[in-house]
């Protein structure tokens, strides 16, 4: 039998290993995936700082409408009766 020594297996799992190799490479270029993870890798860190550029723009006007709520939100208003 084919399988019944060591060397069958061996022969078997190497196969199987390169048939992995061969499909996980048919994938990446196919789909271009090294291209893609680059514009990545380089797009995340520039998106990352306009956003906490943003923030910091955005806080003084944040805090302003956070104060004029806490002022409005204390109840509701009584009209003093003559």
């Amino acid at each position: 039998m084919f399988f019944s020594d060591d060397q069958g297996w061996r022969f078997l799992a190497i196969v199987l290993c390169d048939l992995v190799v061969l499909g996980f490479t048919y994938v990446a270029t196919s789909y271009a995936l090294g291209p893609m993870i680059r514009f990545g890798a380089i797009q995340v860190p520039r998106r990352l700082g306009q956003i906490g550029q943003l923030m910091a723009r955005s806080l003084p006007l944040l805090l302003l409408f956070r104060t004029g709520e806490q002022r409005s939100s204390s109840g509701p208003r009584r009209r003093s009766t003559p």
